[in-house]
């Protein structure tokens, strides 16, 4: 955004960072009208990604606990790689063990949507307006987060 403002050309390099997200591809034609069809995607109609998928919600860090609490949206595990994003900069991180809110138990997996788990994160960083991501390993997307984990049949 600043660049734009500042009315710079266009940097290709900041798509690696955007590319994290799930998108139906970057390009400039929001600016300019009538691209050529290089910059197009036409071949899928949803969003991916293949470096990283939203997991969880960061809803904040439990007095009692110091455990950053997490509100899932999308599995994630223990041993995964992953990344905080704030508003004030980005940690990441291979997270070690978790705990599931409602139960206090520890677990290996956070099922999805509807649950809540507790993390460690040693991180000074204000965790307002935080979220989870979670790197994706070779053969993931977001369309098939666990791909590698599968066998043909």
């Amino acid at each position: 955004m600043n660049d734009a403002i500042a009315n710079k050309a266009f940097n290709p390099l900041l798509n690696t960072d955007l590319e994290h997200l799930a998108h139906r591809g970057y390009t400039e034609g929001f600016l300019k009208r009538h691209r050529p069809s290089d910059t197009q995607n036409y071949d899928y109609g949803y969003s991916k990604s293949d470096t990283q998928q939203f997991v969880g919600e960061v809803l904040g860090r439990n007095e009692e606990s110091g455990l950053v609490e997490i509100d899932v949206k999308n599995k994630f595990l223990v041993g995964d790689t992953l990344e905080l994003m704030t508003p004030n900069g980005n940690i990441s991180f291979t997270l070690t063990n978790m705990i599931h809110c409602k139960t206090g138990e520890t677990i290996t997996d956070a099922k999805g949507s509807g649950h809540k788990v507790a993390i460690e994160l040693d991180t000074e960083l204000d965790l307002a307006f935080g979220i989870i991501m979670r790197y994706l390993t070779e053969g993931g997307t977001t369309r098939h987060p666990f791909a590698q984990n599968q066998v043909d049949k």
